[in-house]
């Protein structure tokens, strides 16, 4: 059905791969045996702050001046 309505999912922007990184962090860092979607709901809940686009803002400005300032310390 897809390919003959021609359907695409929408693209999915850096930011969006961004928040899902760091949700999968989180999935990969609790131990077996726990409800994991239940606890994550929480933990993203209770850290809003840490998911908005100004964060992955700052995050992406400091890791772009990381790998600048490494290009130019080699040589």
């Amino acid at each position: 059905m897809t390919q003959e309505k021609k359907l695409r999912a929408p693209p999915i922007t850096p930011y969006q791969v961004w928040v899902i990184g760091k949700i999968g962090e989180l999935f990969s860092d609790i131990t077996q045996g726990i409800d994991k979607k239940a606890f994550v709901e929480i933990i993203i809940e209770a850290h809003k702050h840490e998911y908005t686009r100004a964060e992955f803002e700052k995050e992406q400005l400091r890791f772009t001046s990381q790998v600048l300032g490494e290009i130019h310390h080699v040589g």
